[in-house]
């Protein structure tokens, strides 16, 4: 006699895998037979988290096909087993997959990752996001050792593609542009502002003033770096920039200088 738990992972493993090594042990049920069960739970199972990804994935889908984008979701369930107890975090590991089986078309796994990181900023961990008045609260001395805290929403990933403009075009119900790749960098921000995820691009000036924020370089530091970094660039006016745009759209939780500290609540 085999044991529930022995019989248990057998038949997961013939569903994820899609054998029948079930069979055997299984005895027929009216019209049904054990193989024709099994394949049952089979079908149900990978049909379940395509259902899932082209939810995710939903701007990906469209613009791959339903073939297309079916047929690689087969090879990702093949590859990749669902292991967490929640299924939206199955498409996790989805954007790497498509950039490595399509790698000379990077929209496409860019495509999906800013489909990717859109849902997971809508249900990330909240934090309060503070006002651009708080800064009044600084004194001249204080700036040369700000610290900037970022909501936990707030990711930054490099961009080969015109994959944003793909992704407005497709959210528009328009025809989206040719895939083109940049001859600069680029890289994608997500995060929250209040209920709604929100994306932009940014240029490798905008996104090494924000990267240095994010490892909570002083803003002292960080003010000569560019200077360093963008001599052709007026330091006050890019980093001004950056630093409205930061409060504005909701991105800064927390401020913190010497003993000066204004966090979020």
């Amino acid at each position: 006699m085999q044991t529930l738990e022995r019989l248990q992972s057998v038949f997961q493993d013939d569903v994820l895998t899609g054998q029948l090594q079930l069979v055997s042990a299984l005895g027929r049920q009216g019209k049904v037979s054990p193989s024709q069960g099994i394949e049952i739970y089979q079908n149900a199972y990978r049909l379940r988290l395509i259902e899932t990804l082209k939810d995710t994935f939903e701007h990906t889908a469209l613009y791959l096909g339903d073939s297309w984008f079916e047929s690689a979701c087969l090879d990702y369930i093949q590859s990749h087993p669902s292991e967490n107890h929640n299924i939206g975090f199955f498409g996790q590991q989805f954007p790497d997959f498509l950039h490595a089986h399509y790698p000379k078309d990077p929209d496409i796994g860019e495509l999906a990752l800013i489909d990717w990181r859109l849902r997971r900023a809508f249900d990330g961990p909240d934090e309060q996001a503070l006002e651009l008045g708080v800064l009044a609260d600084l004194s001249p001395s204080d700036w040369d050792f700000v610290i900037f805290r970022f909501v936990p929403t707030l990711l930054c990933h490099p961009l080969q593609s015109n994959a944003v403009a793909i992704w407005q075009a497709i959210n528009a119900q328009q025809l989206p542009p040719q895939a083109s790749c940049f001859s600069e960098p680029m890289f994608l921000l997500t995060w929250r502002k209040e209920f709604q995820p929100h994306f932009r691009t940014l240029d490798a000036a905008e996104f090494s003033v924000l990267d240095m924020a994010m490892k909570q370089m002083p803003f002292g530091q960080l003010c000569q770096q560019i200077a360093i970094d963008y001599s052709d660039t007026e330091t006050s006016t890019l980093v001004g920039r950056c630093l409205r745009e930061w409060f504005e759209q909701g991105m800064v939780s927390g401020v913190v200088a010497d003993q000066f500290e204004r966090p979020g609540h």
